[in-house]
Formats: structure tokens, sequence, C-alpha cells
């Protein structure tokens, strides 16, 4: 028999979803923080494409080793090729995020339109009234109403719900590692950029042995400076191949294997509802 406390319970928890539904609060916090990761992902993928940019002028430059007389030439391409395929594959993982995230914006749009609400306003009602006055509908017309008006809550709020657990992740665990991580990124990018060229320097002075000394320890020293610039470019790609790493494993998790584990829930959830055999109270309890 439904007690009195059951049908308090049922019909605050009715009266909350239609205020949730009419209000479209879930759906304003879910639609906010998606937009929030989508400018933080297109931020990031700025400073993918400008670190891009900044090797590839990099990539052509010649750098002269020799300070032990033995001379070594090579292109800072050669240093700097595999931070270029890193960063094609993590302007990847952004887009997949960026897309991702406006599939759920678009999902939380269709979930919240007019015609939606009013099915789920219905519904739950409808479902109240049944629980409530059970003698008004025989019991395969109320299974069919209960589990339908489950169905549409489900489909009405699991996106926006979703994307509010994402958000509390993110704000626990993930923001500020992915903020260093940006940040520290963009310096990168920025001196990288900003690198001087390192070119071979041509002598066309007459030669003669002071001159052939001096060119001699004109090179010595341009090669030493040359072999200190190469290194503080290679821990610069390097500092940028970590902080690529972390933003790939944030953004993978929050936009990616977090939405999937949602979706495979709420297919669970749904089969579920459907499933599941609702027992329903006899017409004649009236308590």
């Amino acid at each position: 028999m439904a007690s009195t406390k059951y049908k308090i319970s049922i019909s605050i928890a009715a009266l909350i979803i239609v205020i949730l539904t009419f209000t479209g609060w879930c759906d304003n916090k879910g639609s906010e923080y998606a937009a929030e990761q989508i400018e933080i992902a297109a931020i990031t993928f700025a400073v993918a494409r400008s670190l891009n940019a900044g090797i590839s002028i990099a990539q052509g430059t010649e750098v002269t080793l020799s300070p032990a007389g033995v001379g070594t030439t090579l292109t800072v391409g050669e240093v700097l090729d595999p931070i270029n395929d890193m960063i094609e594959r993590f302007s990847l993982v952004v887009l997949a995020a960026i897309t991702s995230l406006g599939i759920q914006q678009i999902l939380i749009s269709i979930a919240s339109t007019t015609l939606i609400n009013l099915l789920v306003v219905l519904s739950t009602l409808t479902g109240l009234v049944l629980i409530l006055k059970p003698q008004l509908a025989p019991q395969g017309v109320r299974i069919v109403a209960y589990k339908t008006c489950l169905l549409l809550i489900v489909f009405r709020f699991f996106i926006a719900l979703s994307l509010l657990l994402n958000q509390a992740v993110y704000i626990n665990i993930i923001e500020s590692n992915q903020s260093e991580s940006l940040a520290s990124l963009k310096i990168s990018a920025e001196e990288i950029k900003a690198s001087p060229s390192i070119q071979v320097k041509t002598d066309d002075q007459e030669r003669s042995f002071l001159n052939d000394m001096k060119n001699k320890w004109d090179n010595f020293q341009e090669s030493m400076s040359n072999t200190l610039d190469l290194e503080k470019l290679k821990d610069k790609a390097s500092n940028a191949v970590d902080n690529m790493t972390d933003l790939i494993i944030s953004f993978v998790l929050l936009t990616l294997l977090m939405p999937i584990a949602f979706l495979w829930l709420g297919i669970k959830l749904v089969g579920y509802i459907i499933t599941y055999k609702i027992i329903t109270y006899k017409p004649n309890d009236n308590s």
C-alpha cells in the first residue's frame, strides 16, 4: 500500500522536475560549462597553431657545431620534428574535444525545446496522479505511463546532468593543472617563435694567417653559442611536449572518455527502465 510518506516524496520529486523543466537551470549551467570548455579548447588550438608556425620558421635554420674542431651541420628541424608531430596529434585531440562539446550543446538545446518540456511536465503530472489515485487506470496503463515518464525525464535531463558532473570533476581535479599547462604552453610557443635564427656565417676576407686564426676563433665562439642555443631550444621543445601531454589527458578525459561513459550509463538506464517490472498498487489501496 502506498504510504502517505511515499506519496509526499513522489509529489516533491514531481514538483522539482516541473520546476527544473521550466526554469532550465540545469540546461543553462551545462551549456555555460560547455561554452567555457569550447573557449578553452579554441584558445589551446590557437596556441598549438602558433607553436607550429614558430617551428615551421625555425625548421629551415642550419646550426654548425664544431667545438672540438670537427664540424657538424644539422637543421633545427631535426630537433623540432618530434614536437611538430606531437602538435599535429594534439590539434586533432583539441578539435575532437570542440566537436564533442558542440554536440552536447546541440543535444541540450534539443532536449530543452518547448515540445519536450510540455511532454515531460504532462507525463510527470500524469504519473503523479496515477500514483496518488491508481484506481483511475488499469495496471497496464499505469506501467506504460510510469515508464514513459521516466524515459522522458532521462532524455530531458541526462546530457545537462552529465555536463554538471563533468564540471564538478573539472573544478575539483583538473582545472588548476590544465590552466598551468596551457599558460606554460603559451610561453613555450612565444619563446620558440621568438628564438633568433642561427645561421652559419661566411667570411670573404683575404686569407692570411691572422685572418685564419681569427676566423677559427670566431667559428669556435659561434659554434659554442649555437650549442647553447640548441640546448635551450631542446628544453623549450621538451617543456612544450610535456604541457601538450597534460592537456591531451585533460581533454580526452573531460570531452571524450567521460561523455562516452555517461552515454553507456544512459543506454543502460534506458534499458533498465524498459525491462524493469514495476510493482503498482491496487486501485482499492486509497491510503
